[in-house]
This record gives structure tokens, C-alpha cells and sequence, in this order.
């Protein structure tokens, strides 16, 4: 069943289309915060999976990091650490993790949000992914955890008391053709150049909001006001870019 949010806690813009994909990260960002749930999200690069945790992020009660693929144990440690207002501390990775489960304790309702955690598995050790566990299971804390598509795998072939705890899950879909055509609404398009925008965004190879987004910001860079958007106008854009 697709998680939906009860309603879009922040207000929107135009960079953030309310669509399946957002109100489902949304849907899954609230049913973990509000039962302390351990839950996961996969999608594509582009389809919108930071950029909407980001903006939850900036609610009460919610911590956010996003990992690299440099970061050792106690530089992710280190991350929540910051994320949460807490000094760094000196002692071992068990000490200061037990330092964090006691805060989420003291601070009940908070919501951990791990994001681009398929970066974390990237090396030989999965020690990162086990502290995520251990503050999970504390009992203190909501635990979503998201990533490009390969982290549902690892997960799953990797990490297997991590999987049997995960309640909510969900796999973004990208955008839909209606979607586009909505987001759109208000632009002077014509309809030649309206179907290379839909295929540029809904596409399975590549398609996906960034593209969109980045093909109609280098069009309005060399379309000039109250001109429309044409194939010629996207053709042109499209050579400023690496696609």
C-alpha cells in the first residue's frame, strides 16, 4: 500500500512538486517519526529523494544526515553528533553512540533521518549500518534511512536483522506523464517541445525532475522574455549539458 502523507507539513514550491513520489516520502517520513519506525526508500538520483528530506528535515524533532562515501565510523558518529547538537565526543564508537541513544531517550518524538546510506556499504565494513540499528533499537527513535536503488539489495543480501526490522518501505516511481503536464501548466510550450519535456522527465533510462529542472533553467537562459519554449530552444539548452 502507498504511504501517503496526512498532508504536506511544510509549504511547497514550485522546485517541489506535491506528486506520488514527495507525498510518499513524506507518508513514510511520518509513520516513522510518529511510531518510532524503522524505514527505508530507494530511488534514482534526480527523483527528488533528498531534496524532500531535506525540506521534512527543517520540521521539529528532526535530524538529518547525508553520508559520504569517505566517511569513516567515527566521522558518521560524528555527523549525528552535530546534526543533534551534541559535542563530539573522544571515546570509542560504543560510548558515543550510547551518548546519542541516551539523548533520543531525553528527547523523545525525534526522527533520524540517514540519507544516501548506500554510500555507507560502499566499503568492506557495514559498522556504520549497525549503529544505525543499535540507535534504532534503543526504542527512542524513528529511523528512515534512503538511497539509490542498490541499497535495497544490500540490505537485504548484506544486513538481514536489519531487514526483518524495517516496517515501512517504499520504491520511488518517478514522474508521470500527468505530472509533468501539471508542473508545466503556465508556460508558453509549444507542442513539440511539450513532448520532448514529458519524455525528458518520465523516460526509464534517464528521466526524472533534476533533467527537467536543469533543461528548462538553460532554456530561460537563451529564450527571451515572453518568447515560447521551442524543440529548437530545448536542442540548444541541451548542448550546455552532460546527458
Amino acid at each position: 500500500m502507498q504511504p501517503t502523507a496526512k498532508t504536506i507539513p511544510f509549504q511547497s514550491a514550485k522546485s517541489l512538486m506535491e506528486t506520488q513520489d514527495v507525498t510518499s516520502i513524506i507518508g513514510v517520513c511520518q509513520l516513522c517519526q510518529e511510531e518510532k519506525g524503522l524505514g527505508v526508500i530507494v530511488g534514482r538520483s534526480g527523483f527528488g529523494k533528498s531534496h524532500t528530506l531535506k525540506q521534512y528535515a527543517k520540521l521539529e524533532n528532526v535530524a538529518y544526515v547525508e553520508c559520504k562515501e569517505t566517511m569513516g565510523l567515527k566521522d558518521f558518529i560524528g555527523a549525528i553528533e552535530r546534526e543533534l547538537g551534541l559535542v563530539e565526543g573522544w571515546g570509542t564508537a560504543f560510548e558515543r553512540t550510547q551518548k546519542i541513544e541516551a539523548f533520543f531517550t531525553e528527547h523523545p518524538g525525534y526522527l533520524l533521518i540517514v540519507d544516501e546510506a548506500d554510500k555507507l556499504m560502499l566499503s568492506y565494513t557495514r559498522k556504520k549500518m549497525e549503529v544505525i540499528r543499535s540507535l534504532y533499537d534503543s526504542g527512542q527513535v524513528g529511523v528512515l534511512v534512503s538511497g539509490e536503488p542498490v541499497l535495497e539489495m544490500l540490505i537485504k543480501k548484506h544486513l538481514p536483522m536489519f531487514a526483518n526490522r524495517v516496517e515501512f518501505f517504499w520504491s520511488l516511481k518517478g514522474l508521470s506523464r500527468k505530472e509533468v503536464e501539471e508542473y508545466l501548466e503556465g508556460y508558453d510550450i509549444q507542442p513539440d517541445a511539450l513532448e520532448e519535456l514529458i519524455r525528458r522527465a518520465t523516460n526509464s533510462k534517464n528521466g526524472c525532475f533534476r533533467l527537467l529542472s536543469r533543461t528548462l533553467e538553460n532554456v530561460a537562459r537563451l529564450t527571451e522574455v515572453n518568447q515560447p519554449i521551442t524543440l529548437d530552444s530545448i536542442t540548444k539548452a541541451s548542448s550546455m549539458m552532460l546527458i
